[in-house]
């Protein structure tokens, strides 16, 4: 399985093959004790192939999808998999909660200074610990279009989003630092204080 999206119908992703992510996808479709699914993932990477900054810029990303073996193009592909995906669960009586992926950094947070007590560290000091919200923007802004039209396309209240960027961002800045705390682990997964912090803000709409 390894990083395989849960996306109906992608059969390969990056050197990947990704039939297991299929039964799991089937299982929790079928399932009667599952009633919510909560479904999240590098929307953006998914959708350009292609990682964010100078240390992912080694990674292709691309999926292929048995939904329509001709697509080639990773938007469309990402667009018409999360589709079906959510069409199949709530066909299937679930609600379905999309969680937008949070700020990619394109960075390495620990360049941003030492956050634990007499640890040494070699890395210089970022300052600001943080990505910008143009760039934040210009990568998100067709990915966050495609949450918004999957999620209007669904009865309300069937399928919601929660946007964990809104509180990570201000309108300069989508900080890797909030509270005095370091969120992330590396330059996309949070850190368990970042998964915390977000959690206790959880709120979809």
């Amino acid at each position: 399985m390894s990083a395989c999206p849960i996306l109906a119908g992608v059969t390969k992703y990056r050197n990947f093959e990704c039939s297991i992510t299929q039964r799991i996808l089937k299982y929790v479709s079928d399932s009667e004790s599952i009633k919510t699914v909560i479904l999240s993932g590098r929307g953006p990477t998914h959708m350009t192939g292609k990682g964010f900054g100078e240390i992912e810029n080694h990674i292709d990303a691309r999926m292929v999808t048995s939904l329509n073996t001709s697509l080639k193009d990773s938007k469309e592909i990402y667009k018409i998999s999360l589709f079906e995906t959510v069409r199949k669960l709530q066909s299937s009586g679930k609600k379905v909660i999309l969680i937008s992926d949070n700020p990619e950094l394109g960075f390495d947070p620990k360049a941003c200074g030492n956050q634990r007590p007499f640890r040494l560290t070699y890395y210089g000091v970022k300052n600001p610990c943080a990505v910008s919200r143009r760039e934040f923007d210009e990568r998100n802004q067709d990915y966050h279009k495609i949450l918004d039209y999957i999620s209007d396309s669904f009865p309300i209240n069937e399928v919601k989003i929660w946007e964990p960027w809104k509180q990570l961002c201000d309108q300069y800045w989508c900080w890797a630092i909030k509270d005095g705390k370091l969120m992330y682990r590396d330059g996309n997964h949070l850190n368990p204080e970042g998964s915390k912090w977000l959690g206790e803000r959880f709120a979809p709409k």
